[in-house]
């Protein structure tokens, strides 16, 4: 699992060479994984209204139910990179 969500960091990183800025968030104390992307970078109507995200995938690392969602943004991050 350590390796996949390495891999989900990197190509998070990667995106912005793309043009794209995508947010990824770990929190190790429930060990859950929240990544927002913005494709064609983040922008903000003001400084009190950002733009919302394209797309946000929010899962837990050590629960089977959230796999499926995991598996959705590293299936999303691969297409916004090809």
């Amino acid at each position: 699992m350590n390796e996949r969500v390495l891999n989900l960091l990197s190509m998070c990183m990667q995106a912005k060479e793309k043009g794209h800025d995508v947010f990824f968030c770990y929190s190790p104390h429930v060990q859950s994984v929240d990544i927002s992307s913005f494709e064609n970078g983040w922008t903000s109507k003001g400084e009190d209204e950002p733009n919302p995200p394209t797309v946000k995938f929010s899962f837990y690392l050590d629960r089977d139910w959230s796999f499926a969602e995991f598996d959705r943004a590293e299936a999303y991050l691969k297409e916004l990179l090809a």
